[in-house]
């Protein structure tokens, strides 16, 4: 017996069509009618005509899944490569900074913080006004000197613009500072029964204030004189001399508002990053 006798489909096409022929076969009747049916109503159906709206609604679901624009992945792009800069100039900054900056802060505040749990809370509130300021001025004049960093002169030559590194180096600091404060004021509020946010109104306006101030004053005249002027300034706003040189200390700063201490604070961020690059001439 030969191989087309044992095979009777000289060809794929033929086993194909014999295939078909089986399928339409077994095709039931009602299943043939069930088809015949949906053909006639695809056949006659008319597709309604949508409205402005309707066209308006479609676009506005499938715009988020249309691809971007070369332009506009180059926007995003860009958008994205300058935030992740940022974010590396921010990592960088923190070990340029004098580590004794990062240590004086967390000291002096962690102490602050130890004396508000077992003093009295009025003790407490007088020193967090007084202290914490202070604290964060200090940090603040220290931040572009060539007395605390001896790289500055360095890294101003480079295509940095000085005034980010300085805004990168003040959200840093005066971040951490507050964010230290602010965990002290919760646990001696709650060390108290007293509302954390009435400590927090009484030294944040003051501490952006004078931290700003100090900055600027730093680089106008150095870190030393600054220092100084904050703590004579701000001494002279918080004790008062009476008769027979008694001293008085003042709770509150009746003047002093929260806009306002924030408006000064942004008008000396301001005058300091204008000064920023001249620093070399004017330290």
């Amino acid at each position: 017996m030969t191989s087309d006798d044992q095979w009777p489909f000289a060809s794929h096409e033929r086993l194909l069509r014999a295939l078909r022929e089986q399928e339409e076969q077994a095709l039931s009747a009602a299943e043939a009618t069930e088809l015949a049916e949906t053909v006639a109503r695809l056949a006659a159906w008319q597709a309604p005509t949508p409205t402005p709206a309707d066209v308006r609604l479609l676009l506005e679901r499938l715009e988020p899944l249309l691809p971007m624009a070369p332009a506009q992945v180059g926007r995003v792009a860009t958008m994205r490569a300058q935030a992740g800069w940022l974010w590396l100039l921010a990592l960088r900054q923190i070990r340029l900074i004098p580590q004794a900056l990062w240590l004086g802060s967390a000291l002096g505040l962690v102490c602050l913080t130890l004396f508000g749990l077992v003093a009295p809370f009025q003790s407490s509130a007088s020193a967090l006004l007084f202290l914490a300021p202070l604290i964060a001025a200090s940090g603040a004049a220290f931040l572009h000197s060539r007395e605390a960093d001896p790289a500055l002169e360095l890294t101003l030559t480079t295509p940095t613009s000085a005034r980010l590194i300085l805004l990168a180096r003040v959200a840093l600091v005066l971040g951490f500072d507050v964010l230290l404060t602010l965990a002290g004021s919760a646990l001696v509020a709650a060390a108290h029964s007293q509302s954390a946010a009435s400590l927090l109104a009484l030294w944040l306006g003051p501490a952006l204030l004078l931290s700003s101030a100090t900055l600027c004053l730093s680089l106008l005249a150095g870190p030393l004189v600054a220092i100084a002027s904050a703590v004579a300034v701000w001494g002279a706003q918080l004790i008062e001399v009476g008769a027979g040189l008694s001293l008085t200390f003042v709770v509150t700063i009746t003047w002093l508002t929260m806009p306002l201490a924030l408006g000064v604070a942004c008008v000396f961020l301001v005058i300091a990053l204008l000064c920023a690059p001249y620093q070399r001439r004017l330290a």
